[in-house]
């Protein structure tokens, strides 16, 4: 669960930045949260 936490702060920072710098950021984070939570159901 940590490690799932952590890597899921890690990928939303990465996000941000990229979000934040020329947009796009969904592009990083919305597979990263399909990767990390396979079991949830989109």
């Amino acid at each position: 669960m940590l490690l799932t936490l952590t890597f899921l702060c890690v990928f939303s920072y990465m996000a941000g930045l990229i979000d934040a710098a020329v947009g796009g950021g969904g592009l990083i984070q919305i597979p990263a949260l399909f990767s990390a939570l396979p079991h949830i159901p989109a």
